[in-house]
């Protein structure tokens, strides 16, 4: 079957569209006994503000509800999605693999934005556009610039915000920042500019 292809270790890689995360909410949302928070990041957050028309995973923060009872409702939906597609950090603390170890990152106190009121159980809110774009610059994959550019277009994002939080991610950045600031240079240098002009 389709799920059971998916499970294997040398899968195929999904991708969701719109309504398919939106069905992967509404199926969350019946799992769940209480109200919770989830901070939408990434192309997760993108896909629904529509400036993304898929994404290869969901990513969120959780808050309100203890960790192991939200993974306890997650794992009611393994029938019909990969548990591996899910990615979720608690209050606002993304721990990250890097280099054979754990990082800890931790968003600044205004990157919850927006709201979106589509379920009884489920407040889904946006991680803000700055800390999108700052932890994009990070990667800086063609996509991630393809992002960058869409949220900057959006939300009309000053240089001087975006290096704003930048400093911010780079002063509290565990190990070493060598490559994340010369992504920030090249960025701005290179790839800002064309933005601007077209």
């Amino acid at each position: 079957s389709d799920s059971s292809a998916r499970m294997g270790d040398k899968r195929a890689r999904r991708t969701y569209n719109k309504e398919q995360t939106l069905q992967f909410f509404r199926d969350l949302n019946a799992m769940l006994e209480q109200e919770i928070e989830l901070v939408l990041v990434g192309g997760t957050a993108l896909i629904l503000q529509d400036l993304k028309t898929e994404t290869k995973d969901f990513d969120f923060f959780v808050n309100g509800i203890d960790y192991y009872e939200f993974e306890s409702a997650l794992e009611k939906l393994t029938e019909h999605y990969d548990l591996r597609d899910i990615d979720f950090w608690m209050d606002g603390v993304m721990l990250l693999h890097k280099g054979g170890r754990i990082i800890e990152r931790k968003m600044p106190e205004d990157y919850i934005v927006g709201k979106l009121e589509l379920f009884n159980n489920i407040k889904i809110r946006f991680l803000n556009p700055l800390d999108i774009i700052a932890t994009k610059i990070d990667r800086l994959s063609p996509s991630d610039e393809k992002d960058i550019e869409n949220l900057i277009k959006r939300h009309s994002i000053s240089k001087e915000d975006i290096l704003q939080r930048c400093q911010y991610y780079a002063n509290n950045y565990e190990g070493s920042t060598y490559r994340y600031i010369s992504n920030i240079k090249h960025f701005f240098e290179y790839i800002f500019p064309a933005y601007k002009q077209e």
